[in-house]
């Protein structure tokens, strides 16, 4: 994502991630997130490990952006100086994610 090590703010704290394996984090970072025209700075944790996702945009984001998620719809909501924004998922994305996901388990297991 193109951040260098000087632009973390040393903070250590402990991630588990989806398949049960804590980490430690390397620091954080505040980047500016950019959806349906608005753009909020955010705070990510950093972890020193393989991606199977870019970012995870949590709690304090949909917020910011006075957000309603809605999973059983697999959509975001936000108001805009336009009207409502909505954000679609795919299903394919997180299917993909899972798949390398156990891939990369199996080769750290071997």
């Amino acid at each position: 994502m193109g951040v260098t090590p000087e632009q973390l703010k040393p903070e250590s704290r402990t991630l588990t991630g989806y398949d049960g394996v804590t980490k430690l984090s390397m620091g954080d970072v505040k980047l500016h997130v950019r959806a349906g025209g608005l753009s909020r700075k955010t705070k990510f944790a950093v972890i020193d490990a393989p991606p199977v996702y870019n970012a995870i945009l949590g709690v304090p984001w949909i917020y910011a952006m006075q957000a309603v998620p809605s999973t059983y719809h697999l959509c975001l909501k936000f108001p805009t100086t336009t009207g409502i924004c909505t954000l679609y998922g795919d299903q394919r994305v997180p299917r993909t994610c899972s798949v390398i996901e156990k891939k990369q388990r199996k080769t750290e297991d071997v």
